[in-house]
């Protein structure tokens, strides 16, 4: 059984409690908050071990989950490194290139698993798909979420979702990236749409936007004798493939029928990773990758665009 410490409350820690409370591997030691208010929440609503100080918490930790937007997640998770502990960060990697790398090398030598909260990944609707995907030529990704309401960054929160996606199955270095963005006042993004060409000639076009009605996630496969309509928000998959002997076209609509919880799946994924001393499904290494995609995405719509990117970068004080 593995000690686990959660560092971060709201709607997000609490998911977090709930889902390592059920999981009989995973022993919660404790929770820690910056908010003092929400920490006393957290344990009367919980019945649950509050520290005061996050290294106390990280000192009786094997694992330390990083599961708030607001926490500095570079302090946290390189502390939690130093002294030896797995690390599962929920979101995608916001920091600084060189703040990545140094998490890399952290913990390469502490020799511990790190798991970054790249969720799609653990969509049933893509991991249905990721059967049927063999070398994609084309992929076309959309991601539209409605604007009211919305604290999300159009490319570090949204987009970088697609783009860890659309590396995981390339296998291929980027040859060239072109960007384009719509924002209303030159400081936040309301859309982006950004072409990536790979040096295997697969071209990926992703577009996301906070200018949508309503939510939706798509990704559109295409290979050489089918393609794949990967629908991330209804959890269904369409397969049109075409035989070039016969000249036929057969459509093929694949449901995954699975009730899931993705932050159960990325847990389990993660356990497994630390038990079986595998690399983890979504690595440290991959949030790098990403993340440095991100940036290079966001450099182009500045190369093109009067948009003030050191306020599009850092968000929590990074």
């Amino acid at each position: 059984m593995h000690r686990v410490s959660i560092i971060g409350g709201g709607e997000t820690g609490e998911s977090h409690i709930r889902s390592i409370q059920k999981r009989p591997y995973f022993e919660l030691v404790g929770i820690h908050d910056f908010n003092q208010e929400e920490r006393l929440r957290l344990q009367k609503k919980f019945q649950i071990p509050v520290f005061h100080s996050i290294n106390e918490l990280i000192d009786q930790s094997d694992i330390v989950d990083i599961a708030s937007d607001a926490t500095p997640h570079f302090d946290i998770a390189a502390q939690a490194l130093r002294k030896s502990c797995h690390v599962f960060i929920d979101r995608p990697l916001i920091s600084s290139l060189p703040e990545a790398q140094k998490l890399v090398e952290l913990a390469f030598e502490a020799n511990v698993k790190v798991q970054i909260g790249h969720m799609e990944r653990f969509n049933p609707s893509f991991i249905l798909g990721l059967e049927h995907i063999d070398h994609p030529n084309y992929i076309e990704a959309r991601r539209m979420h409605a604007f009211e309401g919305n604290n999300q960054h159009v490319v570090l929160d949204m987009m970088i979702q697609d783009i860890d996606i659309i590396l995981s199955i390339t296998n291929s270095e980027i040859k060239k990236i072109q960007a384009r963005a719509h924002s209303l006042n030159s400081e936040e993004l309301l859309m982006v749409n950004a072409n990536i060409i790979f040096d295997n000639g697969c071209i990926a076009n992703l577009t996301s936007s906070k200018m949508a009605q309503e939510e939706s996630c798509n990704m559109q496969i295409f290979q050489e004798h089918d393609s794949l309509n990967i629908d991330l928000t209804n959890n269904t998959v369409q397969q049109i493939t075409f035989d070039p002997i016969l000249g036929s076209k057969n459509t093929y609509l694949l449901h995954s029928n699975k009730k899931h919880n993705t932050l159960d799946l990325e847990l389990e994924s993660f356990h497994n990773s630390i038990v079986n001393n595998t690399t983890p499904n979504v690595s440290l290494m991959d949030g790098s990758k990403a993340l440095e995609v991100a940036f290079m995405i966001l450099d182009r719509v500045s190369y093109w665009q009067d948009v003030k990117l050191d306020t599009q970068k850092v968000r929590f004080g990074y």
